[in-house]
């Protein structure tokens, strides 16, 4: 298994790119019409939210040998998918909550 101490500058390089990357890719997706410190404030939390998925998926992926370019590929869109991941489990909770306490309205 490989230690990500034995990555070269370029790994390392790539790594973060992809991982800023799938984050800037699923912002922008959700963009939405809202205060500018709202969007700048959602911008962040999706490019952290993904970037740390991203290098978990990539991390996990190279321990195992698979080729740098796969590895970085599969966590890019692992990362781009976390956020969207994380939004439809938020509306699920959001629902079932509203039929345990008997609110009706539905979530967007």
């Amino acid at each position: 298994m490989k230690s990500p101490e034995q990555w070269s500058q370029f790994t390392w390089l790539l790594l973060a790119t992809v991982s800023i990357f799938s984050g800037i890719v699923s912002w922008s997706t959700n963009i939405s019409i809202s205060r500018p410190f709202s969007r700048l404030f959602n911008a962040l939390i999706d490019i952290i939210t993904s970037g740390f998925v991203c290098s978990l998926v990539f991390m996990l992926l190279d321990a195992y040998d698979n080729p740098v370019g796969v590895s970085a590929a599969i966590g890019g869109i692992c990362g781009h998918m976390s956020t969207r991941f994380l939004f439809i489990v938020e509306n699920a909770i959001i629902r079932k909550v509203g039929e345990i306490v008997g609110n009706n309205d539905e979530v967007e």
